[in-house]
């Protein structure tokens, strides 16, 4: 009985691609990606992921980059890697953000690190309670290396990275912090001095999430 509602959900789940439903063509490559219920095979999941990527799906655009970065059924291109992982990440998917922060950082296989760039993309996933990306940031700020240093910064975001993984501060923030009010002071109050706000002039910062 479950197989057979597993092949209607499937049976179903093609169709609604074939029509064109983006988040159904992405669920269906994802599922061809993982071998969940229909034979593993990254051929159609590339196909898939392509077509609900061309339709503005984010998610779909961040695996179609993630195809091309490693090789997935397709030969490993560059200019492609970029081109859906910014997709993904202008439309605001945290972990697009990160992972083309780390490709800009760590150098693309056609060219050299874009320190510019990856602190770019570093920052706007920072903005969203990125714990990685924050504790990168940091370490950009405490070097000074292609950016100006900022010890305030670094470990304002430092501070901000250990509360968004969960870990504890020390010293009087860490007592404070315990108490989820204060705890969203504390957030908003470190962002401001990590510069992650959206703007300066005094507005309340962005509601973010923080589960990461």
């Amino acid at each position: 009985m479950g197989n057979q509602e597993s092949a209607e959900d499937i049976a179903e789940l093609i169709k609604a691609a074939e029509q064109g439903v983006a988040d159904a063509q992405f669920n269906l490559g994802n599922r061809y990606a993982l071998g969940k219920g229909v034979p593993q095979d990254d051929a159609e999941a590339v196909k898939w992921f392509t077509k609900s990527a061309e339709q503005d799906h984010a998610l779909a655009q961040y695996h179609l980059g993630f195809c091309y970065n490693f090789g997935k059924s397709v030969a490993p291109n560059d200019a492609e890697v970029v081109r859906w992982y910014t997709k993904a990440a202008e439309q605001g998917l945290v972990d697009a953000q990160y992972t083309l922060g780390n490709y800009y950082k760590f150098g693309r296989k056609n060219g050299l690190p874009n320190h510019a760039e990856a602190i770019k993309w570093y920052t706007e996933a920072a903005k969203q309670g990125h714990h990685y990306s924050q504790h990168t940031l940091g370490e950009y700020y405490k070097s000074g290396e292609h950016v100006i240093r900022d010890l305030v910064k670094a470990e304002a975001l430092f501070d901000l990275s250990k509360i968004t993984k969960g870990s504890n501060l020390s010293g009087i923030f860490g007592v404070l912090a315990a108490k989820p009010v204060i705890r969203e002071a504390i957030i908003s109050e470190l962002k401001r001095q990590a510069g992650l706000t959206q703007n300066s002039s005094g507005d309340a910062p962005p509601n973010l999430s923080l589960a990461r």
